[in-house]
């Protein structure tokens, strides 16, 4: 049986993908994990270990051990392993024709065409020294692939990108950084500009300038040592790995702490993620200067790039995406996996024209290729009709898009309209299309009559990420944002038996709002709008800002994220709504993770998308579009997830259709509660979920919106600019709270309570 096989080797991790036909599998090359550490050893017997069993025993061994060998191709200074000599080429091909046998096994034959991955700045002298490779690994001619264009192949396969798009392309992995720009032709991708590369920084860069910091806290105990002393090594060895444990801890959390264990000394030190950014920055600092150089190369400004990809496992450093988006303000996507992505790409490189992509250059220097590569265009998918419900008159109305996801996160997705200046993220309005998705972030845009059904493991949650979190926030407890110092606004902890205003949980420049509590109420979301207006989704414990980091870089199109909906039955999934820097809103079904399960743009004639909830068993999706900017018309919709067409919430026989907005679902899944907009104010509402028995709730002078539940939906909260007996004649917006049942209004805070407040979240 033919096969191609893709070999990504990187500097630490080295992963492998199969292919029979266009989709490719990825290759198990270890026990534990899909990928192998990038490591060999070198046994009594000089045989090599490959990948874990060598890491296994490079702790009691570490002189026999070997690792970063990739990034030293074209040195001609040998390593030396036990006082015995290799070339970094020879070293390469031990660990490929490990790869090469491990797929043998698997396949039960060799493969009929091996493509490896390289840096995109590598010049011929390189590239001839990576050919060189695959002869030594008894495997002949191979063929090479850039890095990023193997990761565009990829990224092409999950998300559809247009015909003239430009993307950019920042790969930061464990040894080297790589930024490319490129533009989507009709039969592929082409390299635009000049690729620039840093040869000598990536994660082991970061992971040595932990292990030194560390070292420094404690006094070097290596300083009138036996260098030969075994345990110093081993324990020296042992550290290393700790800090490069710690340092991927930081990227969840915002302290951990380092176990030193050497000769005479035993202690910890806890290591700060500030400390550690601080160490790093002024090298991120220069992968952002080198990628401005590759963007002017190109003859491109920022705001031109449909997205910057990021790709390799040192991009998942929060500070990378923070410098990404206040450098740029472009939106980020993530790659599916940092260390499989790009084995997945080179071989969908050379799927469809059988060859690699691209062809070679003979230019001078490092600039890399420039010519177009073979067609990364994803398969035409089967999609559903989604048709735009009767347009009525309203403050807040619409209807969505459809989207069916055949994966693990199967689920129908609706578009809603952008945030109000009230939730601190005030966004502007874009054009819209119908469109439906057969299978997770591939947009299909050929409308069919048929109405898909979900896979069977639609019906399972999503798996949750380890978020940060604290202890849950007791029934009378919720997270409400308040404006201070005139343009700030702060997240504070409130209590309703309380008069006063609770602990302050964020206190810095800029605009924290828009707070949104985890299913457990021992977590919070909530939308950052740092000073410069870079904004970002930000996650912490609920209680006290405990861990408090940027949730996940923003994916394409997302310039200005909208209040998320966290599903209540399922913690690993979000619904997010996101603005492009254009103005086109759409919505994103994402988990916990950053990945992206589904994009859907608003339906024909309507533009504007937000306010939507998940019902209280998980199964449905409510939202509100209108079809201008300013609001003046639109309804509430709810669309199953399992499938379906949106069904408008107020059908004939109720209250008169008009203005209605701000949806939230009760938690014993029988009301909703809403803002119904009539003449100059506008109401506050409850109903039954098919939208019978509306009632309204809370009446009279101002505006009443944004409704939160209480756990035990006993109460609800909400923001209104009425005016009271402590502010009269003051049309300032304050969190109220009144019974569910009758209308029963009080503030929120009556004392030391700041004039502005907005963005309830209860429940």
């Amino acid at each position: 049986m033919a096969y191609r096989l893709g070999v990504d080797m990187g500097t630490t991790f080295t992963a492998a993908a199969v292919a029979t036909g266009v989709s490719p599998t990825l290759l198990e090359l270890g026990n534990r994990a899909l990928q192998i550490p990038s490591v060999l050893f070198l046994t009594d017997e000089g045989d090599f270990l490959v990948g874990e069993a060598a890491e296994h025993r490079a702790l009691a061994e570490p002189e026999r051990v070997v690792r970063e060998f990739k990034r030293r191709i074209g040195d001609t200074v040998p390593v030396l392993i036990t006082g015995v000599p290799y070339s970094p080429q020879a070293l390469t091909a031990r660990l490929l024709g490990h790869v090469v046998s491990s797929a043998k096994v698997r396949m039960g034959e060799d493969p009929d065409r091996v493509v490896l991955t390289h840096p995109a700045n590598w010049g011929p002298y390189k590239l001839e020294l990576l050919d060189q490779v695959g002869v030594m690994a008894g495997l002949g001619p191979v063929e090479l692939v850039a890095e990023p264009l193997a990761a565009a192949a990829q990224y092409a396969h999950q998300t559809r990108v247009d015909f003239g798009d430009t993307i950019a392309v920042y790969d930061l992995g464990g040894g080297t950084f790589d930024a490319c720009v490129l533009r989507k032709e009709r039969d592929g991708f082409s390299v635009l500009g000049n690729p620039e590369g840093i040869e000598h920084l990536g994660g082991i860069d970061f992971d040595e300038a932990l292990f030194r910091y560390v070292l420094d806290q404690v006094g070097s105990p290596a300083k009138g040592s036996d260098p030969d002393d075994k345990g110093l090594v081993q324990g020296l060895a042992r550290l290393r790995r700790d800090c490069v444990d710690a340092k991927e801890a930081l990227s969840t959390d915002i302290r951990t702490i380092v176990p030193i264990i050497l000769p005479g000394l035993s202690t910890r030190v806890m290591l700060q993620r500030a400390e550690f950014e601080r160490l790093i920055r002024p090298a991120l600092t220069d992968t952002m200067q080198a990628l401005h150089r590759t963007i002017e190369s190109a003859g491109l400004e920022p705001y031109q790039l449909r997205s910057i990809v990021l790709v390799g496992g040192s991009s998942r450093i929060p500070l990378v995406g923070e410098l990404l988006s206040a450098s740029f303000e472009v939106p980020l996507a993530l790659d599916t996996h940092p260390k499989h992505d790009v084995a997945l790409g080179a071989v969908r490189a050379v799927a469809t024209t059988g060859r690699a992509i691209p062809p070679r250059s003979s230019g001078a220097g490092s600039a890399g290729p420039k010519s177009p590569s073979a067609s990364l265009t994803s398969p035409a998918l089967p999609v559903m009709e989604v048709r735009p419900a009767r347009r009525r008159r309203g403050w807040v109305l619409g209807i969505v898009g459809v989207v069916l996801i055949a994966g693990a996160l199967a689920a129908a997705v609706v578009g809603l309209r952008p945030g109000r200046a009230s939730d601190g993220a005030r966004a502007m309005s874009g054009q819209s299309s119908a469109t439906a998705l057969a299978r997770p972030s591939l947009i299909a845009t050929t409308p069919s009559p048929a109405v898909a059904k979900p896979s069977p493991a639609a019906a399972k949650p999503s798996p949750a990420v380890s978020l940060p979190s604290s202890q849950a926030l007791s029934r009378d407890e919720l997270v409400v944002a308040r404006r201070l110092h005139n343009t700030d606004w702060e997240l504070f902890l409130a209590n309703v038996t309380s008069p006063t205003p609770g602990r302050r949980l964020t206190e810095r420049e800029g605009v924290d709002s828009a707070p949104v509590l985890s299913p457990d109420r021992k977590t919070v979301i909530y939308i950052r709008i740092a000073k410069g207006g870079v904004r970002s989704l930000r996650v912490a414990g609920a209680s006290n800002l405990s861990g408090d980091r940027v949730l996940f870089p923003l994916p394409q199109g997302c310039t200005r994220p909208l209040r998320p909906a966290w599903n209540p039955t399922d913690a690993g999934t979000l619904a997010i709504g996101c603005q492009a820097g254009t103005g086109r809103t759409t919505v994103r079904l994402m988990r916990t993770d950053g990945t992206v399960v589904a994009t859907v743009d608003p339906p024909a004639g309507r533009t504007t998308i937000d306010d939507f909830a998940f019902s209280a068993d998980g199964r449905r999706l409510g939202f509100w579009a209108s079809s201008n900017e300013r609001a003046t018309d639109g309804t509430l919709f709810t669309v199953a997830l399992s499938g379906g067409r949106p069904e408008p919430v107020f059908t004939s026989g109720g209250l008169e259709v008009r203005h209605d907005a701000d949806l939230a679902f009760s938690p014993d899944g029988k009301h909703i509660a809403f803002s119904r907009r009539d003449g100059t104010g506008s109401d506050l509402m409850v109903a039954g979920t098919d939208g019978s028995d509306a009632v309204r709730l809370i009446t009279g002078a101002g505006h009443h919106q944004a409704p939160a539940w209480s756990p035990d939906g006993s109460r609800i909260a909400y923001k209104s600019d009425a005016p009271t007996a402590h502010w009269p004649g003051k049309q300032v917006p304050r969190i109220w709270v009144t019974s569910s049942t009758r209308p029963d209004p009080h503030l929120l805070w009556t004392r030391n309570a700041p004039e502005q407040q907005s963005t309830p979240a209860w429940r």
